[in-house]
């Protein structure tokens, strides 16, 4: 009988604790999913990325989310704005020249992720 009962509390404690060692496990799960460093780091650079095409001029910024964000192409845009084509070229290389510079740090950690 004694043996019983020692054994049905062997048995509760070591359920217990299982149960206690699967809540701090999925406890450290969630922690570390709400964590994930390539979305920190999307996040991050995605408000980098924001905050200098925000700084452009007015017309540079304009060009380059027609093509970038609306994929309206080089001679559409040009057409589109009333300028030349070098015009749109010029535009686009000056926000892409921003954004690598202020990207510079980040290329090699993306590169990383790829």
């Amino acid at each position: 009988m004694n043996y019983l009962r020692q054994e049905r509390f062997h048995y509760e404690k070591n359920n217990s604790l299982s149960e206690l060692a699967l809540w701090e496990l999925d406890f450290k799960i969630s922690a570390l999913s709400a964590c994930d460093p390539c979305e920190l780091y999307t996040n991050e650079v995605q408000e980098i990325v924001n905050h200098t095409l925000e700084k452009l001029p007015s017309k540079t910024r304009q060009i380059f989310f027609m093509n970038r964000y609306e994929d309206i192409s080089y001679p559409e845009i040009a057409k589109k704005l009333f300028v030349n084509q070098k015009t749109v070229e010029y535009h686009i290389s000056k926000a892409l020249k921003a954004l690598r510079a202020v990207l510079k740090d980040y290329l090699s950690f993306l590169i990383y992720l790829i």
